[in-house]
This record gives C-alpha cells, structure tokens and sequence, in this order.
C-alpha cells in the first residue's frame, strides 16, 4: 500500500464513520491525530538492528502518510 492509498483510507474511513455529507477539516485532523499516535507508538531502537531499521522505515512511511493526509486541505 502506498503513502497516498492509507492516507485516502484513514480520511475515508473518518468520513464514512462521522461523516455528515461533507469531507471536513475536522476529518483532516482526525486522520492526522492517528497517525501522530502511531508514530508515538513505535519504540525508539538501535538502528543498527532489524528492529530499529523496521521502525525507521515505519515512521518514514507513516510520515509520508501524514504529507498525503495534509494534501487534502488543499
């Protein structure tokens, strides 16, 4: 899955869950808000292990992911 593709499926999926028949700031914010608390989830490691190479990659991605989430304001 792309940067952009988990960004439109966490917009979506807020939309669709409180959505009230229009794609609001407040759904930006919502879809940002997760993202923030996934990357707060990943632990902070070696890089130089396979776990610390893995979470890097992820809090790459999820950050790719929040530029796509903020692409939608405009």
């Amino acid at each position: 899955m792309t940067a952009k593709q988990k960004a439109d499926e966490l917009v979506d999926r807020f939309y669709w869950t409180f959505g009230d028949g229009y794609l609001g700031e407040h759904h930006i914010q919502l879809a940002l808000i997760t993202v923030d608390e996934m990357i707060k989830q990943l632990p902070f490691t070696d890089l130089n292990t396979y776990i610390g190479k893995w979470c890097e990659q992820q809090r790459q991605f999820l950050n790719e992911v929040k530029g796509e989430i903020l692409m939608h304001k405009i």
